[in-house]
C-alpha cells in the first residue's frame, strides 16, 4: 500500500493514513513468511532497535517481538548461503501452478509438490520448509517420486505468499482451501457441526451430500460418523425421509 501511496489522491491517501494507523495499533498482525524472514534478515544485519524494524516494516512492536522470540526456536529457512528472496517466491509459485496441489487434506490445508526430479522437489522442500519423502513408483519401469507438503498455518501462510503469482485455477483453489479451513476451526471441527453432520448422516444422507451441504471434507465426515453409528440398512421410511431432507437442502436428486 506504501508503495503507490505518492500515486493516490488526497480522500485515498487519507483512508491509507487512517487504516494503517488501526493496523499498526494492534498487539500482533498475521504477516506472511516473506515479511519474517525479512524482518530476521534484518535484525542480523545490525538493525538498531526493535522500534526501527516496526517503522520499517509497517507493522506493531508486538509483531516484531512475536518474530524475533519465534526465530530462536525456529531456524531462519535458507537456501544456500541467502536468505529467501522473491526469486525464491516466483520459482516456488511456478512449480507450485504447474506441479503443486492445493487443497484440504483431512483437516489440515496442504501444499504438495510431488514430482519425479529429486533436485527441484528437495529445493521446494528447503523453501517450503517440509520434509523430503520417497514415492513408491506407480508401475514398473516408471520413475521413481519425490514429495514434499506442508500443512495448517505454515501452508496457509505460503498459499498467501504465492496468492499474486499464480493463474486462476490455483487462486481458486487457494480461496477454496482457505474458506475449509477456517469454516473448521482452522482444522478443528467445532461441536455444532459435528452435530449437524451426525444428524444428516443418521438420516441416510450420502458423504458427497453432506460434503456439498455442509463444506467439509469426506474425512471429516467419515471421522464424525464411524465409531458413532452402527451400519444400518435403509427402509422406505428411512428413504423418503432423506428425499425430503434433501428437498428442503436445495441439493440434486440422484
Amino acid at each position: 500500500m506504501m508503495t503507490i501511496y505518492p500515486l493516490l489522491g488526497h480522500r485515498r491517501r487519507e483512508q491509507v493514513k487512517r487504516t494503517l494507523s488501526k493496523w499498526r495499533a494492534m498487539r500482533y498482525v498475521r504477516i506472511s513468511p516473506l515479511v519474517e524472514w525479512s524482518i530476521l534478515e534484518a535484525w542480523a544485519a545490525g538493525e538498531v532497535t526493535k522500534v526501527a524494524l516496526a517503522r520499517r516494516f509497517a507493522v506493531s512492536r508486538e509483531t516484531i517481538y512475536n518474530v524475533l522470540d519465534r526465530s530462536r526456536d525456529h531456524a531462519v529457512m535458507e537456501h544456500g548461503s541467502s536468505a529467501l528472496t522473491p526469486i525464491d517466491i516466483a520459482w516456488l509459485a511456478g512449480l507450485v501452478e504447474g506441479e503443486g496441489n492445493i487443497s484440504i487434506n483431512g483437516r489440515s490445508f496442504t501444499i504438495r509438490i510431488k514430482m519425479a526430479d529429486h533436485d527441484v522437489v528437495e529445493r521446494a522442500a528447503t523453501l517450503l520448509g517440509g520434509k523430503l519423502y520417497p514415492v513408491k513408483a506407480p508401475r514398473s519401469g516408471w520413475k521413481a517420486m519425490w514429495l514434499t507438503q506442508v500443512k495448517g498455518a505454515t501452508a496457509a501462510g505460503w498459499g498467501m505468499t504465492l496468492y499474486s503469482w499464480l493463474g486462476q485455477r490455483r487462486r481458486h483453489q487457494v480461496r477454496d482451501a482457505l474458506a475449509h479451513w477456517r469454516r473448521q476451526g482452522n482444522g478443528a471441527i467445532n461441536a455444532g457441526l459435528a452435530d449437524a453432520i451426525l444428524a444428516y448422516r443418521t438420516a441416510r444422507l450420502s458423504q458427497a451430500e453432506i460434503m456439498a451441504l455442509l463444506k467439509v471434507g469426506k474425512s471429516t465426515v467419515y471421522r464424525c460418523t464411524r465409531s458413532r453409528l452402527p451400519r444400518m440398512r435403509v427402509t422406505r421410511q428411512q428413504e423418503a425421509a432423506r428425499v425430503a431432507i434433501r428437498a428442503s437442502a436445495a441439493l440434486p436428486m440422484s
